[in-house]
C-alpha cells in the first residue's frame, strides 16, 4: 500500500511538474504560480518517507532473521556435529567392543595354541560372526588336544615296547656270554681231554713198544728177573694211564 500511495504521489508531482513546464513554455505566469505544486512536492516527500521507513523497518526485521537463522543455523550445526562425534565415539567403542578386542583376545588364543598351551578356556562369543569364529577356534582346539594325546600314547606305548626292547637285549647279552664262557670252559676241558688222550696214546706206544722188548729179551735169554721188571714197568705205565 505504501508503495501504491508513493507511486501515485510520484504520479501527481510529475503531472504538475509538466503543468509548470507548459505554462513556461506558453508564458502564462498567473497559472504557474497558482498551482499547489508545493503540496504535491509535500505528499510526495510524506509518503517517500514513509515508504523509505517501511523498507528501513523490513529489511532491519529481514536482517534480524537472517542473523536469527544464521544463529539457529549455527547451533544447528554445532549439534550436528556434537551428535556426529558422539555417533562415532559410540561406534569406535563399538567396534572396539564387538570387532577389535574379540580379535586381540583370538589372536592371543592362536599364540597359546601356537606356543602348545592347549588347555586355554575359550569364551563364547554369541551367535554371530565373531562368535562363530570362536566357536570354529574352540573346536580347533580340542581337536588338537586329542590329535596330542593320541600321539603322547603312542609315543608312550612305543617308549615301553623299546624299554622291553632293551631290557631283552641285555637279557640276551647276558644269556650269550654265558654261553660264551661255556664254551669257552668246553674248548678248555676238550683240549685238557686231547692232551690226555695224546698222553695216554704215547703211554700205549711206550707199553708196546716194551712189551716187544721183552718178548724179543724172553726169547733171547728167558731170564726172569728181565720179565719181572718189564712187568713192573708196564704197571706203572697202566697207573700212569
Amino acid at each position: 500500500r505504501l508503495a501504491e500511495g508513493t507511486k501515485a504521489s510520484y504520479d501527481k508531482l510529475n503531472g504538475a511538474l509538466a503543468e509548470l513546464i507548459g505554462f513556461l513554455d506558453k508564458g502564462q505566469l498567473q497559472p504557474f504560480l497558482d498551482q499547489p505544486t508545493q503540496s504535491f512536492q509535500d505528499n510526495f516527500e510524506k509518503s517517500f518517507s514513509a515508504y523509505l521507513t517501511y523498507v528501513q523497518t523490513h529489511l532491519q526485521h529481514a536482517e534480524q532473521a537472517s542473523r536469527d537463522s544464521y544463529d539457529h543455523s549455527t547451533w544447528s550445526f554445532g549439534i550436528v556435529v556434537v551428535l556426529s562425534l558422539a555417533l562415532v565415539a559410540v561406534a569406535v567403542v563399538w567396534l572396539r567392543k564387538i570387532i577389535l578386542t574379540p580379535l586381540t583376545i583370538m589372536r592371543e588364543h592362536f599364540e597359546h595354541i601356537s606356543q602348545g598351551h592347549l588347555t586355554v578356556k575359550i569364551a563364547d562369543y554369541g551367535q554371530n560372526e565373531i562368535g562363530v569364529m570362536f566357536s570354529a577356534l574352540q573346536h580347533m582346539q580340542t581337536s588338537l588336544a586329542s590329535t596330542v594325546h593320541t600321539v603322547r600314547q603312542g609315543a608312550t606305548g612305543m617308549l615301553l615296547g623299546v624299554r622291553e626292547i632293551s631290557s631283552g637285549n641285555v637279557d640276551l647279552s647276558s644269556r650269550t656270554e654265558l654261553h660264551a664262557s661255556a664254551l669257552e670252559q668246553t674248548a678248555a676241558s676238550m683240549e685238557e681231554l686231547t692232551a690226555i688222550v695224546k698222553q695216554n696214546a704215547d703211554n700205549a706206544h711206550q707199553a708196546s713198544k716194551l712189551a716187544q722188548e721183552t718178548t724179543n729179551t724172553a726169547h733171547k735169554g728167558g731170564e726172569i728177573t728181565i720179565t719181572a721188571g718189564v712187568v713192573k714197568t708196564m704197571q706203572d705205565i697202566a697207573v700212569s694211564s
